[in-house]
C-alpha cells in the first residue's frame, strides 16, 4: 500500500481451520505475518479489514502494475497479457489431463471466480466451455463483460446467483489467498460443483524458496490483499476439509499453467460423485 491504512481499518484474524490466533513470524508493518502452531496456516493479523481490502478492489488501478498490467485494454496486449495467456492455455490443457479429455475440447459449464480482464475466460470460451465469470473488481467486471459478451457477476461467491450443481469445473486462479474463509469459499465451490466436477486453483507457495528467503521482502507477500498463504499440505489438507478427493497439486515452474513461476503452485480436486 502507498500510505499505511489508518489503525480503525485494521483488525485481527485467527486461523480459519483452527481458530488460533497464531504464532508472530515477523512483521510488515502495519501487518503481522502469524503461522498456526496447529495446522501451519500462514496468515496476516492484524489485516485490512473486509471494507479496506474492497477498497482496493474496487479501484480503476488496481490490475495496474500487475501481471495484468493493460490487459484490459488491448486485446494483443504486451509481456503481461502474453502471460496471461500462456498461462490460460496452460491450466486449460492441465484441467483436461486432469478430467480424461482431449487438451484441445471440452463440454461442460465452467466458471472463473477472479476473472480479472477475461484472458482465462476467452481461453476457455475458445475451447468449447460454457463459460460464468465473476469477479470482485468493477474494473474487471466491465472488461470481461465487453470482451466476451456474457453476463459477469460483481460480488463474492456467496452472494453469486448461481444453484446448486451447477458447473462441471469452477476455476480460481490466485484467489483463495484474498477470501475471507478459504474454508467457507471451497465449501462453497463444492456446493456448486456436480458429482465428479473439478476445482482448479493457483496461489502462492509459502513454502516456496522466495517465501522462506526473502521474508517481507517477498514479492507476492502483498499483505494487505493477501491475507492466507498455503504450502502444499496445507492446501491439501484445506481441500480434503471441503469434501475434495484426487487433490493433485504441482508447484513445478516448468509446468505450462504455471511457466516461469517460482513461487506458485497449481491445484485440481474432485468433488466425489
Amino acid at each position: 500500500m502507498a500510505t499505511a491504512p489508518p489503525a480503525d481499518a485494521l483488525e485481527a484474524a485467527t486461523c480459519f481451520r483452527c481458530g488460533d490466533p497464531g504464532r508472530l513470524e515477523f512483521t510488515a508493518r502495519p501487518f503481522g505475518v502469524r503461522r498456526c502452531p496447529d495446522c501451519d496456516i500462514v496468515f496476516i493479523s492484524p489485516r485490512l479489514d473486509l471494507d479496506g481490502r474492497g477498497a482496493l478492489y474496487d479501484d480503476a488501478g488496481y490490475f495496474e502494475g500487475s501481471v495484468y498490467s493493460g490487459a484490459g485494454d488491448d486485446d494483443e496486449g504486451g509481456l503481461a497479457t502474453f502471460w496471461q495467456r500462456r498461462w490460460a492455455s496452460g491450466r486449460l490443457d492441465t484441467l483436461a489431463r486432469y478430467r480424461g479429455q482431449p487438451v484441445d475440447t471440452a463440454d461442460g459449464r465452467l466458471l472463473e471466480v477472479g476473472c480479472a480482464y477475461g484472458l482465462f475466460a476467452a481461453r476457455a470460451l475458445a475451447r468449447g466451455w460454457d463459460v460464468a465469470a465473476m469477479d470482485v473488481s468493477a474494473a474487471g467486471v466491465a472488461a470481461t463483460s465487453a470482451r466476451l459478451g456474457i453476463d459477469v457477476h460483481h460480488g463474492l461467491l456467496d452472494d453469486a446467483p448461481f444453484a446448486p450443481s451447477s458447473f462441471d469445473v469452477v476455476a480460481a486462479w490466485d484467489v483463495l489467498e484474498h477470501v475471507p474463509d478459504p474454508g467457507v469459499f471451497l465449501a462453497r465451490v463444492h456446493d456448486l460443483l456436480v458429482p465428479g466436477g473439478t476445482v482448479a486453483l493457483s496461489l502462492p507457495n509459502v513454502a516456496s524458496l522466495p517465501a522462506r528467503s526473502l521474508r517481507t521482502r517477498w514479492w507476492t507477500l502483498r499483505p494487505d490483499e493477501h491475507i492466507w498463504h498455503f504450502s502444499p499440505e496445507t492446501l491439501a489438507a484445506t481441500l480434503a476439509d471441503a469434501g475434495f478427493t484426487r487433490i493433485a497439486l504441482t508447484t513445478s515452474p516448468l509446468t505450462a499453467g504455471n511457466l516461469g513461476r517460482l513461487d506458485s503452485m497449481l491445484a485440481m480436486a474432485t468433488r466425489p460423485a
